[in-house]
């Protein structure tokens, strides 16, 4: 069985089932299922592991990620290059953007890994570290957190970098201050709208009940949100606001200037995760937006691989915080007062 064969028996062309093999999402959910159901039946996923598991089994250690394609994860993905050339590892990308993938592919990640990172991953993935715990194999989690395992497990502190946010925000005169925040799904958005909350209420700033509008990475979504924010009385309407990811600001710059408003001249926008590429179409201002130490994550997280190999494997897991840095643009002003 080939790429070939299974485009035949599925009906579709070779291109897409190489995107549904690589993990792209561009693919309807039937056809995707479709040919994943081919691929079992065929034992295709089995056959090219057994061609490679030996190689890699020696050095292989496999970055889980839940959507390789996002731009922030540029940063990430280079310092783990980077960072394995000094490590006698190899470093492998395994993009699951849900939880069917993790718990289908996750077999074959066992047999080929000698150590994995499972970056930013969701509540719903206590089951496949487990998994791994039980396997013995060293993990490393980035971004999460999981109280009823012990794991090694590394964590920016999105909660204080939130907060150094907020009070940059209240140095330009801010008051009236909305938080863009993502779904409660991922521990990370999680924390920094908590951040955010944390610090308004230090400032004594009162958080109206559309303050914190909840959204997804999507144009619709985010449109929606700010049009809830527009929709609010002058004496209320927010000065700045400040978004869970780049993503998510850019987007909300691009809608708040197509109705004739101004970044920073209206309303401040603060992103978070400082990407490093921006859509093609956007003409809005740099960015100010919170940076990651994606370099130090990607580091210490095959360090602590490294070492669990060695003969001087560590007693207890790590658990760890990194700080952020707050990297000013032009997306972000004093506030505007009114006549």
């Amino acid at each position: 069985m080939n790429v070939k064969k299974i485009a035949e028996e599925s009906g579709v062309s070779i291109a897409t089932v190489s995107r549904v093999l690589n993990g792209k999402q561009n693919v309807n959910p039937d056809t995707r299922d479709k040919v994943m159901r081919i691929v079992r039946e065929s034992g295709y996923d089995k056959e090219i592991l057994e061609k490679n598991q030996m190689l890699l089994k020696n050095n292989l250690v496999v970055v889980l990620l839940r959507d390789i394609y996002k731009p922030f994860l540029q940063e990430l993905l280079c310092a783990f290059e980077q960072y394995s050339i000094e490590c006698p590892f190899r470093v492998m990308f395994y993009s699951a953007p849900n939880d069917e993938y993790v718990k289908h592919f996750m077999e074959e990640i066992l047999r080929m890994a000698k150590g994995i990172v499972v970056f930013s991953s969701y509540v719903t993935d206590l089951e496949a570290l487990e998994k791994i715990k039980k396997e013995n194999i060293p993990v490393v989690v980035i971004d999460n957190h999981f109280s009823d395992i012990k794991i090694n497990t590394l964590l920016v502190d999105n909660r204080t970098a939130s907060n150094q946010v907020v009070n940059y925000l209240v140095g330009l005169k801010h008051k009236k201050i909305a938080c863009l925040a993502g779904l409660p799904n991922l521990m990370v958005w999680v924390e920094r709208v908590n951040g955010y909350a944390e610090a308004m209420r230090r400032w004594n700033l009162f958080i109206h009940k559309e303050y914190i509008q909840y959204c997804e990475e999507d144009s619709n979504s985010v449109k929606e949100a700010i049009d809830h924010l527009l929709s609010l009385d002058i004496q209320e309407r927010p000065t700045a606001i400040y978004c869970f990811n780049d993503a998510v600001a850019i987007i909300a710059i691009q809608y708040l200037n197509s109705l004739g408003l101004g970044v920073p001249e209206d309303i401040s926008v603060v992103g978070f995760d400082y990407q490093l590429t921006v859509p093609r179409d956007y003409k809005g201002p740099q960015l100010t937006s919170v940076r990651q130490p994606f370099h130090l994550l990607a580091r210490d997280s095959l360090r602590i691989i490294e070492q669990e190999l060695s003969s001087n494997k560590p007693e207890n897991p790590v658990y760890q915080f990194y700080d952020t840095e707050l990297v000013i643009g032009e997306s972000t002003g004093e506030a505007w007062v009114m006549p």
